[in-house]
């Protein structure tokens, strides 16, 4: 989608008023080798919302981007979203509110293997602790084992799976009532 959607996801995340985390991993060099984003539920149209435009210009100077199968679906999902269409509900545990969803997470190819991922999840509960958060969610595709492997080793547990796509969920309450 280009530079500037990227500087503008990011930038929304990072603006108090929207209670979200945007963390960063820097490496000795100062470069930046991975990266953590979260927000409140029901982050979703606001931040919708907000891209719409910047997305659509990038599109427009971008139209190949039609031809990818995801994109299609990511770009008719959120119109549907924006619109007030909710997706079809998931069987869902009951967890404890407030809840931070883990929006995105990645890291550099030339940093994988040296557990940033996992420095950076850790990063986000502890954060998402400091914000008064009791739980967590996420969504994965459910074809990426490491992401997979890496959420379940933090304590994630799915509660929701299909083909495409994988639902986890964390408690951070320490007391919490124990959830199937």
């Amino acid at each position: 989608m280009g530079e500037a959607y990227v500087v503008a996801f990011i930038d929304w995340f990072r603006q108090p008023e929207h209670g979200g985390i945007a963390l960063g991993a820097i490496d000795m060099h100062g470069e930046v080798v991975g990266y953590v984003i979260g927000a409140p539920l029901g982050y979703a149209r606001a931040l919708s919302r907000h891209l719409f435009w910047i997305a659509a210009g990038a599109v427009i100077l971008r139209p190949w981007l039609f031809f990818r199968h995801e994109f299609r679906n990511g770009v008719l999902d959120r119109f549907r979203f924006v619109l007030g269409h909710l997706p079809p509900h998931t069987s869902e545990p009951e967890i404890p509110a407030p809840t931070m969803s883990l929006v995105a997470i990645g890291v550099s190819s030339a940093a994988r293997g040296k557990k940033i991922g996992l420095r950076l999840v850790q990063a986000f509960e502890r954060r998402a602790r400091e914000l008064r958060m009791q739980s967590l969610r996420l969504t994965t595709r459910s074809d990426n084992a490491v992401a997979c492997r890496l959420y379940q080793r933090c304590g994630w547990r799915p509660f929701s799976a299909s083909d495409e796509m994988t639902y986890y969920f964390r408690l951070l309450a320490e007391h919490s009532a124990a959830i199937p």
